[in-house]
């Protein structure tokens, strides 16, 4: 609680009131989850070169940016990964309920440094095993919602509390195993293909947790809606899908 009143108060000092100042009318200010940035970047630049509206992106926990906009934010459209933070403005009023839009889906994995010998058979084996292991942290990213469901579902979660590191977002989370300072991370699938620092030993079995989705939504005090929404359309073009596809959204993993 006392990193994410740090976050949020580091945030609204230097971030809003440049943001604020800046002209909006052909413009579109995208907040979205870290574990999309290497999509949406060349997605927002593609965009941009097809319509001469200019897109920019702030990336970080779905949650974390949820609340900046609560707080005052002038995002134009939230992306998150997973509906809660949606949903958690819908409740504040924020959000153009008819623009709600599903972009992709995503995976879990289980991911340990390249050069690490695993010789458990299964997830809740090697967690338990586990000296370090990491995930986001379920209170500021849905990522680390889903790890958390996951390991709860194994009967693994009481266990790790002495062990368990949470990350700020998901990308810290596989920094800390790329580092080494973890050896063992719950991380979407995406950010481990885009990885060459960790090796992917098991993949989650999507009914231990509830359905990765990243849906996307105007914001209801943007004045660049037109914009938006051409932005989501353009989001579910083919263009768009066979982009994120190759990063490894919207995949049906097998589970052995």
């Amino acid at each position: 609680m006392k990193l994410l009143l740090r976050i949020t108060c580091l945030f609204l000092i230097t971030v809003i009131p440049l943001l604020a100042c800046k002209p909006r009318e052909n413009n579109l200010l995208i907040f979205a989850p870290a574990s999309m940035k290497e999509a949406l970047v060349p997605l927002g630049t593609d965009f941009a070169e097809r319509t001469s509206i200019n897109v920019e992106f702030s990336f970080g926990g779905s949650m974390t940016l949820a609340r900046q906009i609560d707080l005052g934010a002038p995002a134009d459209i939230l992306i998150t990964a997973g509906l809660y933070p949606i949903e958690f403005l819908q409740t504040k009023g924020v959000i153009e309920d008819d623009t709600l839009t599903q972009i992709t889906t995503n995976s879990l994995v289980v991911v340990v440094p390249t050069g690490r010998t695993v010789s458990a058979p299964d997830i809740k084996s090697l967690f338990q095993i586990s000296e370090r292991p990491v995930i986001a942290d379920p209170k500021l990213s849905p990522a680390g919602s889903y790890a958390k469901q996951t390991l709860q579902h194994l009967g693994a979660w009481d266990s790790l509390q002495n062990r368990l590191v949470l990350a700020a977002d998901v990308r810290n989370a596989i920094a800390y195993v790329e580092s080494g300072s973890a050896d063992l991370g719950l991380v979407y699938y995406t950010d481990a293909l885009n990885s060459e620092k960790v090796r992917q030993v098991f993949v989650v079995n999507a009914e231990y947790h509830d359905p990765i989705i990243y849906p996307g939504a105007i914001i209801t005090n943007t004045v660049s809606k037109d914009h938006g929404k051409q932005f989501l359309k353009y989001i579910l073009s083919s263009n768009s899908k066979a982009k994120l596809s190759s990063l490894g959204f919207g995949i049906s993993l097998s589970v052995d």
